[in-house]
């Protein structure tokens, strides 16, 4: 590639050259994509129900039938590493870990932090400040069994009396441009039914850089639903890698693209379309616990294509993926706590 970004020629022709891939080091062995300013977004890879309507505000957001144009099918750095569950972990993370469903269809991912709460993506339950997510009154979560479909249980609340005192979040309107708020991008929800029959996963107390010297030493990995593999098990991304710049986004853009980005965790483990919302994991010394939450993929798009890497009139110029994105615990931490100590209280007293 020139200098200026350009294609390569040979003989004055233009030839084709193939983006470069961040220099993180990822062993050979997981995301929805943001694009950031003018030439990068962040982007969910998230609601994938053809057909599904949905309720929201009126006004800026828009109705979805639950289907993004701005979305790829999975965000794959190197090799593609996702793989089933190894058998012990399959055996302490399955009945913690499940998907948010309208009707048959899953579509992200969320985990348990008490027997009827449970935590996710801020996205995949009020969407962003441009698409209106899905109808509350419909989602369910869905835990165990060999399809996670062993349990299941409502959301809290109701649609005519809303959802307000029984859905804490970041955001309900979530800025994906910048300054993106990524760091707002979690929801903690409780349930109808105490489906969580294991109890929750703990959430760490590491701080960013700690969770990211774990990383060096290949001790993150992600849990998660991807749909481009399969709606119906959930798959394992390891180890995660971690930089706070790269190559084609150094720490100075990305203070740019993003709110807080100190709040952030920018990772390159594998993800599909219904990861957002899994958490990012590091086994402490009782068991997995909850360093983040996976929400979305950090992408640059060159500001125009040139007339060769075009082949339509009407086609986009090619994204480049950054990087994953993951909340850091700390941000939604104190929540948790405090929501799924509410929800232990209004049990205790009963109706």
């Amino acid at each position: 590639m020139s200098a200026a970004g350009g294609p390569s020629r040979t003989g004055g022709k233009a030839e084709p050259v193939k983006p470069q891939r961040p220099a993180i080091s990822k062993p050979d062995i997981a995301a929805p994509l943001w694009y950031a300013a003018l030439p990068s977004l962040l982007i969910w890879s998230t609601f994938c129900l053809t057909g599904v309507a949905s309720a929201g505000p009126a006004g800026p957001a828009r109705a979805l039938p639950l289907t993004w144009s701005e979305i790829t099918a999975a965000a794959v750095f190197g090799n593609d590493d996702r793989k089933d569950l190894p058998a012990q972990k399959l055996e302490a993370l399955s009945s913690k870990i499940g998907v948010l469903s309208v009707g048959k269809s899953n579509f992200c991912t969320a985990f348990c932090v008490a027997p009827d709460t449970i935590a996710t993506a801020s996205h995949c339950l009020h969407g962003t400040a441009e698409q209106a997510g899905p109808d509350l009154s419909e989602v369910t979560f869905n835990v165990g069994g060999e399809s996670l479909r062993q349990r299941s249980s409502s959301l809290a609340g109701a649609a005519r009396a809303g959802f307000g005192r029984t859905i804490r979040a970041g955001t309900r309107a979530l800025r994906t441009r910048p300054p993106i708020a990524a760091e707002r991008d979690w929801a903690i929800a409780r349930l109808s039914s105490p489906v969580c029959t294991a109890g929750g996963l703990p959430l760490s107390s590491l701080t960013r850089e700690e969770i990211e010297d774990r990383a060096t030493r290949n001790e993150i990995y992600q849990v998660g639903m991807h749909r481009d593999v399969s709606a119906t098990r959930l798959l394992i991304g390891a180890p995660c890698a971690m930089a706070r710049g790269f190559p084609q986004a150094d720490e100075k853009t990305i203070a740019a693209d993003f709110a807080n980005p100190r709040a952030i965790l920018f990772h390159t483990c594998d993800t599909g379309v219904g990861s957002s919302g899994g958490p990012m994991l590091y086994d402490g010394p009782s068991g997995p616990e909850v360093v983040g939450i996976n929400v979305g993929t950090y992408v640059i798009s060159p500001p125009a294509a040139s007339p060769s890497s075009v082949t339509h009139a009407d086609a986009k110029p090619a994204s480049e993926a950054i990087a994953n994105t993951a909340v850091l615990v700390e941000r939604f931490r104190r929540a948790a706590g405090d929501f799924a100590s509410a929800a232990s209280k209004i049990r205790a007293d009963g109706p």
